[in-house]
């Protein structure tokens, strides 16, 4: 009988061998051994086998090499505490039974490990994917095994490496995943002296190993080793197009000589970690008057960088080729908001498509709508516009975006309030957003604050020109609404295929907005129903709204 599989879902104390797409990601089972043939043969009882993407789904974290332990030899195996240190108490854990593993040992393991395609270290932390985790001696023994092959997955593409903590154990082993397969490699620690040993140890292996690296994303921090093999490696990754970095302190000009003259990245990202408040200058070492060649770069991303710090990049480099750029930040007042578009509409050429500029939920914290107008009537081919405001939009605004931008096919202008900005009205009225459906019929995706206070019960309803079929989700932010089922009339009419309305707002509108969430579903039976009525010829029996007359 083919080596145990544990492979189930907590479900009322039940244990399944097979999940939906819906369900893999929420649950995983624990506990449970169940034989699998690691090779099925087609069978009319489902339920026998799991299917393939439950196994993906499943096996894409750490516990699928936990999954993987139970394929081999069943002797080699056993669950036992184990001390977790000083003062930390003992915990169940999986361990071999021998220090050094044989040949003989590995069972069905190799049958499965060639599915695994993506993989993300360690597992994700949710209360239905609690399993009996692996002890350190377990990944040890896999790391100095000497008569496998590597990698153990010869076939993994993804490789995410972001632990808690340093483990030397896990970083050996993470090493004999890495080779030729591997296109995407992500590596960080949450700990800021942790990089002095991982991202020179797994980045040197993927130089030797993985000559098609696609995509790079790297969390450097005072390290001198990572940042200069970095600096180093970008001449010889002549595959890699995505380069992201989190930068722990601001690089050595080395560095930025080096991204300058990387000649294949075509998207770039430079960030901050979340927790640093704008506090690191990511350019103390990158004087004004150097240059920076990026007329590679297609797309530019800043995260958590501050302004002043975006804006003094921007302005050292070319930026001829670039079509997006997306920011992040803390806040955005107004005089930084007017450098940092002088910035851009200086350095970008006329072919920007995309632009976002986020802040975090700070109240006033925008770009001023006359900043906005110097935007799109500079860069009239953009197509995906994301800004933060510091206050609501009206009609004039958006009727003005749409007559400039018509092939728009995603807008957002978010507003954040605070507990005083409450009261304030304004918005874009139901006139103002069916004149920017109309003028803008690409739409796919779209976030304003409206005010469908005074919608008119029974009021003309949108023409059909007017409406919008692509979209099916709406950010309506801090929106007023009055009466629910006028303004669900009057959304289903513009966009017949809503169905997911997300907004911020007080409890008392929030509620309404619920209301006119499930008036959109009824809406939208009704009119299907009357669809399939004309079609067929025939009658619609009450019960399909559930006994509704």
């Amino acid at each position: 009988m083919p080596a145990g599989l544990v492979f189930g879902v907590v479900d009322g104390g039940r244990t399944w061998r097979d999940v939906t797409p819906g369900h893999a990601k929420q649950v995983y089972a624990a506990a449970v051994l169940t034989p699998i043939d690691p090779t099925p043969t087609p069978d009319p009882d489902r339920s026998n086998n799991p299917k393939p993407h439950a196994l993906d789904a499943l096996w894409s974290h750490q516990c699928g090499i936990e999954n993987l332990l139970r394929c081999m030899h069943p002797n080699l195996i056993i669950v036992k505490k184990v001390s977790l240190g000083p003062s930390q108490g003992k915990r169940q854990m999986i361990c071999l039974t021998k220090p050094r593993l044989k040949p003989t040992d590995w069972g069905n393991f190799d049958a499965y490990a060639r599915r695994i395609k993506k993989l993300r270290m360690p597992k994700p932390v949710h209360p239905y994917l609690e399993s009996t985790p692996a002890a350190p001696d377990v990944y040890r023994a896999l790391a100095m095994c000497d008569h496998h092959s590597r990698p153990y997955f010869p076939h993994l593409v993804h490789l995410t490496y972001q632990m808690p903590e340093l483990s030397p154990d896990m970083l050996g082993f993470c090493a004999t995943l890495i080779g030729p397969s591997i296109r995407s490699l992500a590596l960080s620690l949450y700990e800021d002296q942790a990089d002095l040993i991982t991202v020179p140890l797994l980045l040197s292996y993927a130089l030797r190993l993985s000559p098609s690296l696609q995509q790079l994303e790297l969390s450097l921090g005072p390290s001198p080793d990572a940042l200069s093999l970095l600096s180093s490696a970008l001449q010889s990754l002549n595959q890699v197009r995505s380069l992201s970095l989190t930068l722990h302190a601001a690089p050595p000009v080395e560095l930025w000589d080096a991204l300058s003259a990387a000649p294949s990245i075509t998207r770039l990202t430079l960030g901050a970690p979340a927790d640093s408040l704008g506090s690191i200058q990511v350019v103390a070492n990158l004087e004004a008057q150097r240059k920076l060649d990026f007329k590679q770069i297609t797309h530019l991303t800043f995260q958590n960088i501050s302004v002043t710090d975006c804006t003094h990049i921007m302005s050292c480099a070319s930026l001829a080729s670039v079509i997006g750029i997306h920011m992040t930040c803390r806040y955005l007042d107004e005089l930084e908001g007017c450098n940092l578009i002088q910035a851009i509409t200086s350095s970008c050429s006329f072919d920007l498509c995309e632009l976002s500029i986020g802040s975090s939920r700070v109240p006033g914290s925008g770009i001023p709508a006359d900043q906005l107008r110097t935007l799109w009537r500079t860069f009239r081919k953009i197509t995906h516009l994301d800004i933060s405001v510091p206050s609501r939009v009206d009609d004039t605004l958006v009727k003005d975006i749409a007559h400039t931008l018509p092939g728009l096919r995603k807008l957002g202008l978010t507003y954040h309030q605070d507990q005083r900005s409450r009261g304030q009205l304004g918005g874009v009225t139901s006139e103002g957003l069916a004149r920017l459906v109309h003028d803008c019929p690409h739409l796919h995706e779209l976030s304003l604050d409206m005010d469908l206070r005074y919608l008119e019960v029974g009021g003309e309803q949108p023409l059909p020109s007017s409406r919008n079929a692509q979209i099916k989700q709406l950010d309506v932010g801090s929106s007023r609404v009055a009466d629910a089922a006028t303004t669900a009339a009057f959304l289903t009419g513009l966009f017949p295929n809503l169905t997911t309305i997300s907004q911020h707002n007080t409890p008392e509108h929030a509620q309404r907005w619920l209301e006119v969430t499930r008036l959109l579903s009824i809406f939208r039976r009704v009119r299907d129903d009357e669809r399939r009525r004309m079609l067929t010829g025939g009658d619609t029996d009450v019960n399909h709204y559930g006994g509704r007359p």
